[in-house]
């Protein structure tokens, strides 16, 4: 049965700093947010440290009370300075738990923080890929200094212990959290109909979404050759391409030379996500590598049904739940194929997918009982460090 979300208080004076690369619209990023936000409702005295300067999320932290504090990392030669600020930031606010996430940040920070002599120093490894061989040697090289080290899926886990990153021992599993809507109070028929009108898309017609950064990781060149072939001879269908990122402008091109016209629309970076998931009635993701990805499970949480590639822990999701399709491989052949199957699907069938696509995030990634997690793991830590 689901699990209830409920409201917790905790005794207060424990602090926790959460250090990122970079604040911005990424994965890990919101999962660090959100993860602030709630302990810092139970009581916690949270910071969230960038060490690029911050691109998003300060007035959601600032209503929570949680501070932003950036250490000015622009490029190479200001990695020095940036590591030395890191450390006396540590010392002058001395946090009980220094959280990492995301591969820069979890490189300086398991050193900074033994060098600031914080209690606990926890890092978490979010995706199956940090970008070759130097950076999966720093973050093995670095693994001793960290108290606990988690990530957020079994696939994850699997393919850190492949590359001997950590040991599958002292790798601990805490789901993302994601929060689903309440078709009981949202009225989704009106957010539909109100998106669609701003779209211009018409109220009859298949709407399939994407949402994430425009990076090669997401890889929505795949997903344009994938539709290229599924719409070929035919009609009726729009792709909903949401995000922004480097590569916008070369998928713009590709689209054009493709000859996809307007069954693509570029939203750009959205704030309303969820309602443009109202808007839509299919969802794929057709990333090259991930940890547990958001926006999939996001989906899921408004009910869509869902194709997948098998990247990180969208294997898992999609085996655990029921609520769609995984491709066989990364080929645009495949991902074509799994779409064509998702729309060519009885509207039972897709009916149950979603259905079941719900119930496993309200069983799985409930806020309140990830919260509880990341804060279990936080205390044993500290009292394992406070022992004799």
């Amino acid at each position: 049965m689901a699990r209830k979300e409920r409201p917790v208080t905790s005794e207060p004076g424990l602090s926790l700093t959460i250090l990122l690369s970079v604040l911005d619209r990424g994965g890990a990023e919101t999962q660090a947010v959100g993860l602030a936000g709630a302990l810092a409702d139970r009581g916690w005295r949270c910071r969230v440290v960038s060490l690029l300067p911050a691109a998003d999320f300060r007035e959601e932290l600032a209503a929570r009370g949680v501070p932003v504090v950036e250490l000015g990392l622009t490029g190479v030669r200001s990695g020095p300075g940036a590591f030395l600020r890191l450390v006396r930031e540590l010392r002058r606010h001395r946090p009980d738990v220094l959280l990492t996430m995301t591969y820069h940040a979890n490189v300086q920070g398991k050193l900074a923080g033994r060098l600031a002599g914080v209690p606990v120093v926890i890092c978490s490894l979010r995706s199956t890929f940090f970008g070759g061989r130097l950076r999966d040697g720093l973050e093995r090289l670095t693994m001793p200094l960290a108290h606990a080290v988690t990530t957020n899926s079994a696939a994850v886990a699997a393919a850190l212990e492949e590359r001997r990153i950590a040991p599958r021992g002292r790798l601990l599993v805490v789901p993302n959290a994601i929060r689903a809507g309440d078709p009981a109070t949202d009225d989704l028929d009106a957010v539909r109909a109100r998106i669609r009108a701003e779209l211009g898309l018409d109220a009859g017609e298949t709407v399939w979404i994407t949402v994430g950064r425009m990076v090669p990781a997401k890889d929505h060149r795949l997903l344009l050759e994938a539709w290229a072939r599924l719409r070929r001879n035919r009609t009726g269908a729009r792709l909903l391409l949401v995000g922004d990122g480097p590569l916008a402008r070369d998928l713009d091109g590709q689209a054009a030379a493709l000859g996809l016209g307007d069954s693509v629309l570029f939203t750009g970076l959205r704030r309303d996500v969820p309602d443009l998931l109202a808007a839509a009635d299919l969802f794929v993701l057709p990333s090259a590598w991930e940890g547990s990805p958001n926006a999939l499970l996001e989906a899921m949480a408004r009910g869509l049904p869902v194709v997948s590639t098998p990247a990180g822990g969208a294997g898992e999701i999609l085996a655990g739940s029921g609520a769609g399709f995984l491709t066989a491989d990364h080929e645009p052949d495949s991902l074509a194929a799994a779409m064509r199957r998702l729309e060519e699907a009885p509207a039972a069938e897709l009916g149950r997918m979603g259905q079941a696509g719900r119930r496993y995030v309200e069983d799985h990634h409930g806020p309140a009982a990830v919260t509880d997690a990341w804060e279990t793991l936080f205390r044993r830590r500290l009292a394992d460090r406070s022992g004799p």
